[in-house]
């Protein structure tokens, strides 16, 4: 038994779930020692961030990629590379600056394989990828020049762009995959125009939060909110409906689109949620899309059939849980439990669920 550096989500998945571990150490020590709670703010964020992102869009990318491009890279010298430099950060997060210059470095690294795959297939039909992925960058640089927590949260905008570029994939895979099943002899590709509102206006509230005032990030925000909203559409059908896979894929959405709605209604505001409703496009957009997407390609890839099994299942609620009290529960009822006890060990269990299930799976080697 042993992982195969032919399937880099074989690698990159589980190292996912570790990421998330190493993220939620300041929690578990403020929760359980706070008397010797003296690690930065910033360590769990840029962990969330470069850490539990950069791992799982490097599985995800080096899994998709090559299938797309039909050109593959030297595994045995790159994936160790990439997993040295993961490791080094996960070393750093201590202290915030020298972790988001070893994450440009990362992103720096991951941005010219994907390039040198897709400029050796000469198809740039996914370049936007590699835009994002340059923005990543450019945001983490600055950071380590004015190292500032608004920074971040527009990385996760960002992620949550490239999740939905990457998910746009994912959702033709299950669509049809949902036909499929129910001998159906149609096929589905879902609407481009809202994939592409939702990434025009989520740059575009990037780039606000440089540029101008709370009123126009608010509207921005409502924007965003309103183009997850649209993306609803392609799946009220009930064949869709039926499929569990696509249930979920259905909820994330819908709790990225209501956090920044919440979003842009706080900012409007000027009121003391919009650290609530950031929470919960971070834990129930980006996190909940990560795990939904490693869930899918573990099993796509491993050439099993697209049923969860009920851990994976337990894993997603558990997260919608940390997602609802991290951000909803704390302005209903603030308190430490809401603030810190549930979202950190929901999200552990979520990801541990994962392990329990994908972990036997990669180590089978096929």
């Amino acid at each position: 038994m042993s992982l195969s550096v032919r399937q880099p989500f074989q690698l990159y998945f589980p190292l996912t779930c570790l990421a998330v571990f190493i993220a939620l150490l300041p929690w578990w020590l403020l929760w359980l020692s706070p008397v010797n709670f003296n690690l930065p703010l910033h360590f769990h964020s840029i962990g969330m961030i470069n850490l539990v992102g950069g791992a799982a869009f490097t599985g995800f990318l080096f899994t998709a990629l090559p299938e797309w491009t039909g050109q593959q890279l030297n595994w045995r010298i790159h994936l160790p590379l990439l997993v040295f430099l993961l490791l080094l950060l996960a070393t750093q997060l201590i202290t915030p600056q020298i972790a988001a210059f070893i994450a440009i470095v990362y992103w720096g690294y991951l941005l010219i394989l994907c390039t040198l795959l897709m400029w050796r297939a000469k198809n740039w039909r996914h370049q936007s990828f590699l835009w994002l992925m340059l923005i990543i960058l450019v945001l983490n640089a600055y950071y380590f020049a004015y190292p500032a927590g608004t920074v971040l949260w527009q990385i996760v905008d960002i992620m949550i762009a490239s999740i939905s570029i990457a998910n746009f994939r994912i959702a033709r895979a299950i669509g049809n995959q949902a036909l499929d099943d129910a001998q159906d002899e149609r096929r589905f590709i879902p609407h481009p125009i809202y994939k592409n509102l939702t990434i025009i206006t989520m740059i575009l509230l990037v780039i606000s939060q440089f540029y101008y005032g709370l009123t126009i990030q608010a509207y921005l925000a409502l924007a965003v909110g309103f183009a997850f909203l649209a993306r609803l559409n392609d799946w009220h059908n009930i064949i869709f409906l039926r499929c569990h896979y696509i249930r979920a894929h259905y909820v994330i959405t819908l709790l990225i689109a209501l956090g920044y709605l919440f979003l842009g209604m706080s900012l409007l505001s000027h009121n003391a949620y919009i650290q609530a409703a950031r929470h919960l496009i971070a834990i129930g957009g980006m996190l909940a899309m990560i795990y939904l997407t490693i869930s899918i390609a573990g099993l796509r890839h491993s050439h099993l059939k697209l049923k969860f099994h009920w851990y994976t299942r337990l894993g997603l609620v558990l997260i919608f849980i940390a997602a609802l009290s991290r951000s909803i529960g704390v302005v209903i009822f603030p308190s430490t439990l809401n603030l810190i006890i549930l979202p950190t060990v929901l999200i552990t269990l979520s990801f541990l669920c994962y392990l329990s299930v994908y972990l036997p799976i990669f180590l089978i080697k096929k």
